[in-house]
């Protein structure tokens, strides 16, 4: 197997060019929740990080499972298990397993180059919105 082979395998349904596309995607999804958090006037700024950073993950993950009735089942599955639990946990540890579960969904089904590819601005986002809150 050529290094160009890997590579294509590691795409899954998507392809190069693909990728430009589904950055915009995800870009534009942080922008908007950017621009309706300040539209209504947000002033929490770790909380308006969050809710960037749940918008890149839902957009990473529609692009990842575009055309694929199996795979967005198994996403809908995916995020059942991430429902609120009673046992207390926080916004952020939500967060990064909506993240865990994005980048497993993207990686198990063979769209590993994508996920890197989408997820590394999320992860950024991530760190913004946990970023210890100082007073």
């Amino acid at each position: 197997m050529d290094i160009q082979g890997a590579i294509a395998d590691q795409m899954g349904a998507l392809t190069l060019h693909d990728v430009g596309g589904a950055s915009v995607s995800v870009l534009f999804a942080v922008l908007l929740t950017y621009a309706a958090g300040l539209f209504a006037r947000r002033t929490d700024r770790e909380a308006l990080h969050g809710h960037a950073a749940w918008a890149a993950c839902i957009a990473a993950a529609t692009v990842l499972v575009r055309g694929s009735l199996p795979l967005a089942v198994t996403l809908l599955a995916v995020l059942v298990s991430l429902r609120p639990s009673s046992d207390g946990t926080s916004a952020d540890d939500r967060r990064l397993r909506l993240f865990a579960l994005v980048a497993g969904v993207g990686c198990g089904s063979g769209a590993s180059l994508i996920a890197l590819v989408l997820l590394v601005p999320g992860a950024f986002l991530l760190r913004l919105a946990s970023a210890p809150r100082s007073n």
